[in-house]
Parts: C-alpha cells; sequence; structure tokens
C-alpha cells in the first residue's frame, strides 16, 4: 500500500522511481530486514528491524510518507498532492463526485487492461499455434520479429498516446547492459515458447506456463535468498503437482515439447526476477518492456 502510494506521488510529481536497498542480520532460519529507499535523492530508512523484507520496504515507504507529509505546506510535495482539501463545502461535494467518478474509470480501465491482457495473450498462442501447424518452423524469425514488434508497439503506445508514463531514455551503459541482458532472456522465453507449441497444444502450454510463479520463487531464493511465507509454497506445490498429473494424462505429450516449454517458463520467471534485482531508478516496466523487445 505505502510502496504503491510512494511511486505514484513520484511519478505524479515527475520524480525518479523510488529505490529500495536491504540490511539483513540473524540467522537463516529467523532472519530480519531494514530496508531504506532513496526518493528523489533523500535516504529514508525503517526505525526498526522486520521480520520479512516486503515488511522492512512497506514501512520504509511509510517513513517516507510520513516525513513529506508532515513537512510545511509550502514545501512538501506530498501534502499538496496526498493531502489537498477544497475550500468551500460546495468544491467539496464537486470534488467527491468526481472521485467516485474517476475511481469508477479507473476500475472499468484496470478491468479492460486485465481484459486486454488476457486476450491478446491467448491470441498470440493461437496465431503461433496455427503458424507452426500450417507452415512448421520454416519462418521462425519472422515469427519471432513479429512478437517483438507487437511488444514494442503496445508499449510505445500506452507510453506516447495514452500517457500512462513518461518516456524514460537510458542515461548510462550500465543501464544499458542490464537492458541487454533482460533482452537476451526476454528472446530465450519467446523462442523456446514458440518452439514448444510446434509440439504442444496450446490448452496443455499454458497449463505449464501456470508454473511461472514456482520458479519465480525458486530464483528469487536462489538469487536474493528471499523467502515467501509456507502458505504461498504450498500454493506453489499444488499448482506444480497439477501440472505433473496433467502431464501424465497428456494424449498429445511429447518430452522435447515438454522440455522446450518448462525452460521457456523458467526464463520467464528469471526474467522477472532480474527486473526485480536490478535497480532500474529512473525507468519503468512499460519503458522496459519497450527496449527490451
Amino acid at each position: 500500500m505505502y510502496k504503491n502510494q510512494l511511486q505514484e506521488l513520484a511519478q505524479r510529481s515527475c520524480f525518479n522511481l523510488p529505490s529500495y536497498t536491504s540490511l539483513q542480520e540473524g540467522p537463516d532460519h529467523a532472519p530480519r530486514f531494514k530496508a531504506i529507499v532513496n526518493f528523489n535523492g533523500k535516504i529514508f530508512k525503517t526505525p526498526h528491524y522486520c521480520s520479512t523484507l516486503r515488511q522492512a520496504e512497506h514501512s520504509a515507504a511509510e517513513v517516507t510518507l510520513n516525513s513529506l507529509t508532515h513537512r510545511g505546506p509550502s514545501h512538501s510535495l506530498a501534502t499538496k498532492i496526498l493531502m489537498k482539501k477544497p475550500q468551500e463545502e460546495e468544491e467539496d461535494q464537486i470534488s467527491e463526485g468526481l472521485k467516485k467518478i474517476k475511481g469508477s474509470n479507473n476500475r472499468f480501465f484496470t478491468v479492460g487492461l486485465v481484459a486486454a491482457w488476457y486476450s491478446s495473450n491467448i491470441g498470440v498462442l493461437l496465431l503461433n499455434k496455427y503458424l507452426l501447424n500450417n507452415y512448421g518452423l520454416k519462418y521462425p524469425i519472422f515469427l519471432i520479429m513479429c512478437h517483438m514488434t507487437t511488444c514494442s508497439l503496445f508499449s510505445y503506445v500506452a507510453i506516447a498516446w495514452m500517457k500512462v508514463v513518461p518516456l524514460q531514455t537510458l542515461r548510462s551503459r550500465v543501464q544499458f547492459f542490464k537492458i541487454s541482458v533482460l533482452s537476451l532472456v526476454f528472446y530465450v522465453s519467446v523462442v523456446f515458447r514458440s518452439i514448444s507449441l510446434y509440439y504442444l497444444p496450446v490448452s496443455f502450454n499454458q497449463a505449464i506456463g501456470a508454473t511461472t510463479p514456482f520458479f519465480t520463487a525458486v530464483f528469487a531464493y536462489l538469487m536474493t535468498l528471499k523467502r515467501e511465507t509456507w502458505l504461498t509454497y504450498l500454493t506453489l506445490v499444488l499448482v506444480v503437482t497439477g501440472v505433473i498429473l496433467a502431464s501424465g494424462g497428456e494424449s498429445s505429450f511429447h518430452l522435447f515439447g515438454f522440455i522446450i516449454c518448462v525452460a521457456a517458463t523458467a526464463a520467464r520467471a528469471l526474467k522477472s526476477v532480474l527486473q526485480g534485482i536490478y535497480d532500474f531508478i529512473s525507468i519503468c516496466s512499460i519503458s522496459i518492456a519497450l527496449y527490451v523487445s
């Protein structure tokens, strides 16, 4: 909650997105965390240790918001943005009405985005399956180029036309190297996913793709030692077990296609973890998608 508010404040203020670093102490079975947030060049940190990294980051974001809000109204941008008050009762009623309309529009916008994501994801899979079944792997480069072009096109539309976020540029060689690594992993994921569609039906491919959170949790633990709750791990085990049972009863099961599809799923999870680890201070996720494509 507080992290989202702090990120919204940074975006609306045209600041760099807040970046987080963490400190850990204690034994492996009971670690404690402190988080430090860099907000527009100012450093804020949690006043005490937390049991999880997520709690520590939220605590640091809360400290940042409180510090910005409690400054004088003429100096605190957070006060102006997060605590606006109408001067008259009539303006207050109008403002509340506009907020309700805006909130309703935001909900419709969110629902539309989710529906568009599912539709485009399924549509791309069905199109790839159709092309692979009818033309085989004669034009793999063209197929991957279409995928990358579409991804970059939608990212550009979101930035330039819909004005979801401002266009953000690469400012250093380090950022360029990180983007290059993400691009390579993303490319491997797309290529392997397309190849697997040649051997596996779309439904089975989607079922294997549902194990992405499992691989994300595994990579997150191996690369950052970040642990999730036991309920999360239990849920992931149930998902993987369901995929294993489905694999055993799948009439169109193909070992090579299965291995390639699992590799594509793991690559997609690795990209998500790398994007979370890399400190893209001034680049949002939509701009990253544009550059990666």
